[in-house]
């Protein structure tokens, strides 16, 4: 858009109010030029320009690391034991996370796998066997950036019952 010869600029009436005569280029009030109707418009380049172009790309990075993150799998397998603790929880992000409890020998001290669940019909799955002996047959995502995909780098994608009566 043109400006006519008598526009003034947001500097010229900065500077009229403070009593300032500096121009933008000697360390003065940026410059901006009043469009028709008395919207003010910028008219010069600032570092407001180049902060926002800063946050976008690294936006984008951030997105497409987490992105990357959790469509490469590092380690995928099996874990056998009882499921004792499942819960949904989180403050933003409602995760899906449990413990399973490894025994290899009754009367050992359980080891746990602390594990994350994603999907909700695994989430229901993994609710209806509840004290059976179950695997969870898991996905490992390394480097996830953030909790919101759940607690931990292992996520449960099925679930296998382990019939008791088979076991030695």
């Amino acid at each position: 858009m043109a400006s006519s010869p008598t526009a003034r600029t947001f500097h010229d009436e900065v500077a009229e109010i403070l009593g300032r005569d500096k121009t933008p280029e000697q360390g003065g009030i940026e410059s901006c030029q009043q469009e028709e109707g008395g919207r003010w418009r910028r008219s010069g380049s600032g570092s407001n320009g180049s902060s926002q172009s800063f946050y976008s790309w690294g936006a984008i990075l951030f997105g497409l690391y987490t992105w990357a993150t959790l469509s490469w799998i590092y380690s995928t397998g099996e874990r056998a034991g009882y499921v004792q603790k499942f819960s949904r929880r989180g403050w933003i992000c409602k995760t899906w996370e449990g413990e399973l409890a490894m025994v290899t020998i009754p009367g050992t001290m359980p080891e746990k796998f602390l594990f994350s669940v994603r999907a909700d019909p695994v989430a229901e799955t993994i609710t209806r066997t509840l004290g059976r002996r179950v695997a969870l047959i898991y996905d490992q995502h390394k480097g996830v950036p953030t909790s919101c995909f759940g607690d931990t780098e292992y996520f449960v994608t099925g679930v296998r019952v382990i019939d008791e009566a088979k076991v030695p």
